[in-house]
């Protein structure tokens, strides 16, 4: 695995992305946000390389960080850039739902594992 893609750099997934960079430094981390200052903020850190996932380089795992609503919309359009047999997981609060969704809207050669912020 060398290739992350994180949709959400709020406090979560920016924390997420910076533990990621600190323990690898050669993992290459894409990330998106809908506040292109947290963008900004991740790019001038050095804890992403690029705001642009692309469907070229398709990332290992993708960790969906947004308010639980918007998750299962969020990963099905991060789902065009994760690797066939990829995972996409999320930081909700709650599953049950969010799993099914989730079920759903991303395509089934992509795995889905549920998480939790505070695991």
């Amino acid at each position: 695995m060398n290739r992350i893609l994180i949709a959400g750099l709020g406090l979560i997934g920016g924390s997420l992305a910076k533990a990621i960079k600190r323990s690898h430094p050669d993992m290459i981390i894409a990330g998106t946000d809908k506040d292109k200052t947290n963008i900004d903020l991740a790019i001038a850190k050095g804890v992403i390389v690029d705001e642009n996932p692309s469907v070229n380089d398709k990332a290992d795992i993708c960790f969906v960080c947004t308010p639980v609503n918007v998750i299962a919309d969020v990963a099905a359009k991060m789902s065009r850039y994760v690797k066939s047999g990829g995972i996409i997981t999320d930081v909700g609060s709650t599953k049950s739902e969010t799993i099914q969704k989730l079920r759903d809207a991303v395509p089934s050669d992509i795995h889905i594992i549920g998480g939790h912020p505070m695991t």
